[in-house]
């Protein structure tokens, strides 16, 4: 991994955040459309995709053991997301 410096390049576009670089799929749950990281080791990173970016397997885990999974409030991303319960056989 390249580490980064301080870089006066960097005042106007910030270095990236992230220092993994993977693909990332896009996976359709519900009325959410979002990006996944297709290798990924770590369960809370999900790189740097586009948004709205989460790891597949934190989607799976808080569905399995919480019963709810991320619904878009609107068609618009920037009316944010909610918690949507569902059934424990879903």
């Amino acid at each position: 991994m390249k580490v980064s410096n301080f870089s006066t390049k960097n005042i106007v576009f910030p270095y990236e955040n992230t220092k993994n670089n993977t693909s990332f799929e896009v996976i359709q749950l519900g009325n959410l459309k979002y990006n996944s990281p297709i290798q990924n080791d770590f369960f809370w990173a999900s790189g740097n995709g586009a948004l709205p970016c989460v790891n597949k397997d934190q989607i799976a885990y808080f569905k399995k053991y919480f019963y709810i999974i991320p619904q878009q409030r609107s068609k618009d991303l920037k009316d944010g997301f909610y918690a949507k319960k569902i059934n424990k056989n879903d």
